[in-house]
């Protein structure tokens, strides 16, 4: 009896769940699967760009099990995800599939950083969206790493350790500019959620753009004393 008033109650409660894959009990689903929207205010933001000249392409820069691309990747002509932990490319591949059947994506299963190599991602058990690598590119230090994920302390037994793939985000971004420039695609957005990497890849994305590209960036941010100039070559 309980059973089925468990699922009565959870059906109700997500009738209008997102149509994707998710991680029970973690928390970056709870929101699509409640409110059929993840981030509103970014969804809203990416969107208005999208409705307003920037919809030639995407790139989600930490596209996780593919959420913001999944619910505003139709927006656009081309959508390009990057994403380095293996397990949440398996969930975006099927969640890309059924969201972006009728337009064209790219999955680029690597993370972006200063050089082509393999370094450990730190992955939350309790959210997934929270993975980050440390090294010296990650603004971030071991308290706000920590605290941002609930914890009081950064202990590795909190977190899923995996060895992933880091590519140089100067080459990478160079490349693909250069490729969507010569295909007419100069107009878009650009989302950044990588866990303290967000000011070394906005400068590398400002360093690496051609002339003729144009772009909003959409970057997540937890540190307080943060200046605007360093996010745009500054120091």
């Amino acid at each position: 009896r309980f059973s089925k008033l468990r699922y009565s109650i959870l059906k109700r409660l997500s009738k209008k769940s997102l149509p994707l894959f998710f991680k029970g009990g973690d928390i970056i689903s709870l929101d699509p699967i409640a409110n059929g929207s993840y981030e509103a205010d970014i969804k809203a933001l990416i969107e208005h760009f999208a409705n307003n000249g920037f919809d030639n392409f995407l790139l989600d820069i930490g596209a996780n099990i593919g959420l913001s691309s999944c619910q505003s990747g139709i927006k656009f002509s081309e959508v390009h995800m990057f994403e380095p932990n293996p397990n949440c490319v398996s969930i975006l591949k099927i969640n890309s599939n059924i969201a972006l059947r009728d337009t064209t994506y790219v999955i680029h299963e690597y993370g972006l950083g200063l050089d082509d190599e393999k370094l450990q991602l730190y992955v939350p058990y309790d959210n997934w969206g929270g993975a980050f690598v440390k090294s010296n590119e990650n603004e971030y230090d071991d308290k706000l790493l920590s605290s941002k994920d609930g914890y009081g302390e950064f202990n590795a037994k909190n977190y899923d350790v995996v060895e992933v793939q880091i590519k140089s985000a100067a080459k990478v971004l160079k490349d693909l500019f250069e490729n969507l420039a010569s295909n007419g695609k100069t107009k878009g957005v650009i989302k950044v959620d990588a866990e303290g990497y967000e000011k070394f890849i906005v400068n590398t994305i400002i360093s690496a753009k051609p002339k003729e590209i144009e772009f909003v960036v959409v970057f997540e941010n937890w540190k307080n004393d943060v200046a605007i100039n360093e996010y745009l070559g500054g120091n």
